[in-house]
């Protein structure tokens, strides 16, 4: 009778220790089992499935993002509001994104240059040379900057006009006259990934870099 009562017991440890196992094997598989008694008090079991790998797999769908070009001009005049229309253009098109196909419109991405936005008054030249004073003058550096950095980009140029007079930010016939509404720099994304385009400006520069995402 006690050689029964101990195989008993030995094997009652037995089947415990296997569900301890099995418990912690699901664990281990990021499953949980679990049972609940019904209305009709049938016994019904359920798996619920904890997946760790979520962060993972939306860290590793990100886009990424590759500088691909990148242009530099110097302010040459450093009045404080032309420095100024510079950085409210430069944060209007920093980290715009033109799909692949896309055709880029400086005009239509910037709008209008006037008061309301923060621009002031600043020397432009008129379609004779005339130098005169407007809002938003001096952002033609700023299209002028994006055409030199995204040129070399597998782009097509759609709209260029060069300026009534020489310009010395970029070099001679590197430049991108606008004039909103009717000059406009335009240029087609040709490539099968997005470009960025990132802009800064500060008194002594203005940076554009062209960044590929895929």
């Amino acid at each position: 009778m006690k050689k029964i009562i101990f195989i008993s017991l030995l094997l009652l440890l037995t089947l415990s220790g296997c569900k301890n196992d099995e418990r912690n094997n699901n664990v281990a598989n990021n499953t949980v089992n679990y049972t609940k008694l019904s209305s009709n008090n049938n016994v019904q079991s359920n798996t619920i499935t904890f997946d760790n790998q979520i962060d993972e797999n939306l860290e590793s769908n990100k886009k990424k993002e590759v500088e691909i070009s990148s242009y530099t001009s110097k302010v040459l005049d450093k009045s404080g509001s032309r420095v100024n229309n510079l950085k409210i253009a430069c944060s209007i098109l920093n980290n715009h994104i033109v799909a692949p196909g896309e055709t880029f419109s400086f005009n239509s991405v910037l709008g209008p240059s006037n008061k309301e936005k923060g621009y002031e008054q600043a020397k432009i030249f008129d379609s004779k040379g005339n130098v005169l004073k407007e809002y938003g003058g001096g952002i033609c550096q700023i299209s002028s900057t994006l055409y030199n950095a995204v040129e070399p980009c597998n782009v097509e140029i759609v709209e260029r006009h060069k300026h009534s007079k020489r310009v010395y930010y970029v070099p001679e016939n590197k430049d991108a006259a606008i004039s909103y509404p009717s000059l406009d720099f335009k240029f087609k994304n040709n490539n099968q990934y997005e470009l960025k385009i990132y802009a800064e400006a500060n008194e002594n520069t203005v940076i554009i870099k062209i960044y590929k995402i895929d």
